[in-house]
């Protein structure tokens, strides 16, 4: 188990989540539109302007919110584990749960979000500990600054 442990976890990439926030942004620049400016739903500006405001939008929560994992070798599980629940501790996370998949392979989720409202925005952190190796996977903006962390 532990040699695909790169694909333990499988989230949203960039295309599904550029996909979802590009059609919710246009649905409510469209509803948006009609009702502040009054627009008819028949005319063709409420589409152009939703569309306009859509595109961008859906490109920076593609980029920032898609699911992204980074891998990890290490020595010592023990070490890992204090190092990583040190740093996700900085970042404002606590453990929330536990579980051991597989004891043949000893092969260990655990799952880590913010309390509190702050939880909802950030999203979780899933962790995959194996005897040698470790797969972490959150937001892809998340991934970024713990790389710099880690």
């Amino acid at each position: 188990m532990s040699e695909d442990l790169s694909q333990v976890f499988q989230g949203p990439n960039f295309a599904l989540t550029f996909l979802y926030y590009f059609s919710l942004t246009t649905v409510i620049g469209v509803f948006g539109s009609v009702q502040i400016l009054d627009w008819s739903f028949t005319a063709a500006k409420p589409y152009q302007l939703a569309l306009v405001l859509a595109l961008p939008i859906a490109l920076f929560s593609a980029f920032t919110k898609q699911t992204k994992q980074i891998d990890f070798s290490f020595a010592d599980p023990r070490q890992f584990r204090m190092s990583l629940n040190d740093t996700l501790t900085e970042f404002g996370y606590e453990e929330v749960g536990e579980s051991d998949f597989d004891s043949e392979s000893q092969l260990t989720f655990v799952t880590f979000e913010r309390p509190g409202l702050a939880g909802w925005y950030s999203g979780k952190v899933y962790v995959a500990i194996a005897q040698k190796k470790a797969v972490i996977s959150s937001r892809a903006a998340f991934i970024r600054q713990l790389q710099k962390r880690l």
